[in-house]
């Protein structure tokens, strides 16, 4: 039998989830990190969560971040599934999918029309198996390796703190390319900079980067065969570490792009529900950057 009671998590519990966190990874997240990460005001739907509760402590968590997106050239609001967590001594007992149930109604109450998620394999089962999620597609993954030395540590480190201070926008080259994704504005990128990542620019391209322990590559821009090779060299000069990563929705632009220089994996699965049940969200693709983890 149950005992544990679902709830919206209210603006004055975070500290539930900040200590849920600590138990299921070991880790600690920064002050104020998860109240920063749910403050999606911009969008006019601000973030929420459902938190599974046993004797006043919190045994499981997951949370909806609204996001706008273009699809089919309107602009929708989607959200995007994340910190889906349950303590240990709770797993494979249904609570996961119980907080996932109870997200989905209060999502379809709010003025979300579509969830997206790019899951685990714990929780990829319960989305498709369980909750009819559609396997949208797989990932690919792109990684770069690259010699280290601390100069180009020292270098990289200077100009993070430069365009930190002068970000711009960036436009989602897949919706240029003719797909449906999300929407880049000049207020999603002041929402990202929660993860310290910033922007760079050539005369011809723009990438979209985080650079901490290792460099990721969220979403570039203005892209072709001609200057691939030269955003790889470019971001390899400027920063420190073995390898730096891109992940795009396969079958694109932008994919074929850098499978012409490095060889994609498969990775993260996007899984899509349309909660209006009339949206066509086949030809809907994804960069790094529109995860939350970037």
């Amino acid at each position: 039998m149950n005992n544990y009671k679902i709830e919206i998590l209210s603006e004055n519990n975070w500290n539930l989830i900040y200590e849920l966190y600590a138990h299921v990874y070991e880790l600690k997240r920064p002050t104020l990190f998860y109240e920063s990460k749910y403050n999606t005001n911009y969008v006019g739907i601000k973030a929420f969560g459902c938190v599974a509760l046993l004797n006043g402590k919190a045994i499981g968590f997951v949370g909806i971040i609204p996001t706008k997106l273009l699809i089919n050239g309107e602009e929708v609001i989607g959200g995007q599934l994340t910190d889906a967590m349950v303590n240990a001594e709770h797993r494979k007992k249904g609570v996961l999918l119980a907080l996932l149930k109870e997200l989905i109604v209060t999502a379809k109450n709010c003025k979300i029309k579509l969830a997206f998620v790019f899951p685990n394999q714990n929780s990829f089962h319960v989305l498709v198996n369980n909750l009819h999620f559609m396997h949208l597609h797989t990932m690919h993954s792109y990684t770069f390796n690259k010699k280290n030395n601390r100069l180009k540590e020292v270098i990289g480190a200077i100009f993070t703190i430069k365009q930190n201070r002068n970000l711009k926008c960036i436009e989602n080259d897949l919706i240029t390319f003719g797909y449906d994704g999300v929407l880049y504005s000049q207020e999603y990128l002041e929402y990202k900079k929660l993860n310290k990542n910033f922007i760079i620019e050539s005369e011809s391209y723009s990438v979209w980067l985080s650079h901490s322990k290792r460099t990721w590559i969220g979403a570039v821009s203005g892209l072709d065969k001609d200057n691939v090779q030269s955003l790889l060299s470019f971001v390899s000069k400027k920063f420190g570490g073995k390898s730096f990563t891109y992940m795009v929705s396969p079958n694109t632009e932008l994919d074929a792009l850098f499978s012409e220089i490095l060889t994609p994996q498969k990775t993260f699965p996007v899984c899509i529900y349309d909660f209006t049940g009339n949206l066509d969200l086949s030809n809907l693709k994804f960069q790094f950057a529109d995860s939350d983890v970037f």
